[in-house]
């Protein structure tokens, strides 16, 4: 009888979630349906992508207007109302974002699924500053997220291993998409019904609720913020190693500053329950000098940020860096002078700039698209070839570097507008752009150097003298085979006899791997050497990825004159230094004339 009652409580409590949160529920099961059908039998399609990620903006969206209706007490019609407004807005999102590119649209969802999740924190806090109460409900929304997701994950396991049993126990086979199922049920089932159970609704209970989970205080205070403290010595000292050098910050010297500061404001709001304990007093001189000694590295990352983008231009991961930086930048400043022990502001604000930074001319899409193409023209007028709509062809040779700087710039268009886009930027006719868009091209920067009259000459502005190189084909291709009997396909170093007619044939390669000695029944036959090839291909290349146009030929050095041999390479990887190098690594086909003939 009492597990009825159990049974009962949970049916009864699970209805009640659905009840508060309809529309969270109802964004989770679409999640469910969407994901099922694109692992199922619907198959994986363009549209389940974005609608998933619109689904999942749902789920937060509409716990955070919840849970901002129950604490104001608005009318059940007033929320109603803003709730098909949020479907509504939602639904709009998903519509754009099919002409979105898959990069753009996994950029602008990331944004999106930042804002909401930010709402949630603070929606019933909107007009309250009671930090006690912020802070507990904040608790209670991470560990309840923490836990519905291990339950989710030991649930799955354990059911994942019930259904493998079924095959040597009873022979039963289950296929692989009931476990993607069956993981789909649980992240988007379960996982949110279990969750939203466990989100406060008694909001004044909170304000004076005086708990601290000994866990968190111990990893908050003697894990993370020493952590914390170590990278941000290393940072100073990194940035006096900057100023008494004169060297320029190393380009992920970003990154590292951005994660030194954002962990160290989230230790700051892990540990805000306990500043003004007697026991912790020292959280509270870290809480006040940690914003003071990270201004000097935030000043670093600025101006290595700054310094990109006038060299480079603004792109959107340089546009959300510099957010970022700027960001943290008037909140080390203040924290710094106020002393304030506030912790709202912090969600509050970064929901604000993110949200901006989504939309309008000054977000972060329409300042980096107007930046690249002021690039482009820029660099066309400075190489004299007229406009992007009226091109004229080069009256003096165009540098390695404008040329990689133009095809790296319609590359961006390509994988953040499309391709029709970034053609008409370039000054393509609109036909022949939305030709190119049809038929999905996959070299668009090559094409619109070639309309330029340029040599196409990659992407990228690294040329490394020293390490790894990687060599591939752009297209498969045709290779001529004329006045040749037989084509071995190759993968050296590597593979075994071959037998070709009566003839058995070994290739023995030098170490290093600089060349292949082809022979016949144990006596040489012809050699294969790759230097002179490979070093003028180095020579030539710009990066450490050279892509062939066509296969890349090498004509063996024959022992017997009654041989042949041809190696036709499609790719290779190997090591380089100083424009010379060795293979690692080489596939293509080895073409052979007098071989296997009756002796």
């Amino acid at each position: 009888m009492a597990s009825f009652t159990s049974l009962d409580v949970a049916l009864r409590r699970t209805a009640d979630t659905v009840a508060r949160f309809p529309f969270t529920v109802l964004s989770a099961l679409v999640a469910t349906v969407t994901t099922m059908n694109a692992t199922g039998g619907g198959g994986a399609n363009d549209w389940s992508p974005r609608l998933l990620a619109t689904a999942v903006l749902g789920l937060a969206l509409f716990t955070g207007i919840t849970t901002a209706a129950e604490r104001f007490n608005a009318p059940r019609s007033r929320r109603f109302l803003v709730e098909l407004v949020a479907v509504a807005g939602l639904g709009a999102l998903y519509v754009a974002s099919r002409d979105w590119t898959d990069r753009s649209a996994i950029i602008r969802f990331a944004q999106l699924g930042l804002v909401v999740h930010l709402f949630v924190a603070i929606a019933p806090y909107l007009h309250h500053e009671r930090r006690n109460g912020f802070w507990q409900y904040n608790r209670f929304l991470f560990l309840r997220f923490l836990v519905a997701t291990f339950y989710a994950l030991v649930l799955w396991l354990g059911l994942t291993l019930a259904l493998a049993a079924l095959k040597p126990l009873f022979e039963i086979h289950v296929s692989g998409e009931v476990y993607a199922d069956l993981w789909t049920l649980l992240g988007f089932g379960f996982q949110p019904l279990f969750f939203l159970g466990g989100v406060p609704r008694d909001f004044e209970a909170l304000d004076t609720l005086d708990e601290y989970p000994t866990g968190l205080k111990v990893f908050s205070q003697f894990v993370l913020i020493p952590l914390v403290t170590v990278y941000l010595a290393i940072l100073t000292l990194y940035l006096g190693r900057v100023v008494t050098t004169g060297t320029w910050p190393s380009g992920w010297i970003g990154y590292l500053v951005s994660a030194v500061a954002t962990t160290g404001v989230l230790a700051l709001l892990l540990v805000h329950p306990v500043r003004e304990r007697s026991d912790s007093t020292w959280v509270n001189a870290y809480g006040r000098w940690f914003f003071v000694a990270i201004l000097p590295s935030l000043a670093m990352l600025l101006l290595a940020v700054g310094k990109r983008m006038a060299q480079y231009g603004i792109t959107e991961p340089r546009y959300f860096l510099l957010l970022l930086a700027l960001w943290l930048t008037v909140l080390a400043v203040y924290y710094a002078v106020t002393a304030s022990r506030s912790i709202k502001i912090i969600p509050e604000s970064l929901c604000a700039v993110v949200l901006l930074a989504a939309i309008g001319p000054w977000g972060a899409y329409g300042m980096s698209e107007r930046s690249q193409a002021r690039r482009f023209r820029e660099i066309v007028a400075r190489n004299d070839l007229g406009t992007p709509e009226g091109l004229v062809m080069p009256k003096a040779p165009v540098s390695e570097t404008d040329r990689i700087e133009l095809a790296g710039i319609v590359r961006y268009f390509v994988d953040t507008r499309g391709i029709a886009a970034a053609a008409r930027m370039a000054g393509v006719p609109a036909d022949s752009a939305e030709v190119w868009q049809a038929e999905e091209i996959s070299d668009p920067d090559r094409r619109v150097l070639v309309r330029m009259g340029l040599q196409y000459a990659g992407t990228t502005l690294v040329r490394a003298e020293e390490g790894r190189f990687w060599i591939n084909e752009r297209l498969p291709t045709s290779a001529d085979i004329a006045g040749y009997q037989t084509l071995i396909p190759v993968n050296w170093p590597g593979g075994g006899p071959v037998i070709v007619g009566s003839d058995t044939l070994t290739f023995s390669n030098d170490r290093p791997f600089e060349g292949v000695t082809i022979s016949r029944n144990g006596a040489a036959l012809a050699t294969l050497t790759f230097g002179p090839v490979l070093d003028s291909l180095l020579r030539d290349a710009s990066g450490s990825t050279i892509v062939l146009d066509r296969p890349l030929g090498v004509d063996a050095v024959p022992v017997d004159s009654s041989v042949a041999a041809r190696l036709i390479i499609t790719s290779g990887h190997g090591e380089k230094a100083r424009r010379s190098g060795t293979f690692d690594g080489v596939n293509g086909y080895l073409l052979l004339r007098g071989i296997g003939r009756p002796r």
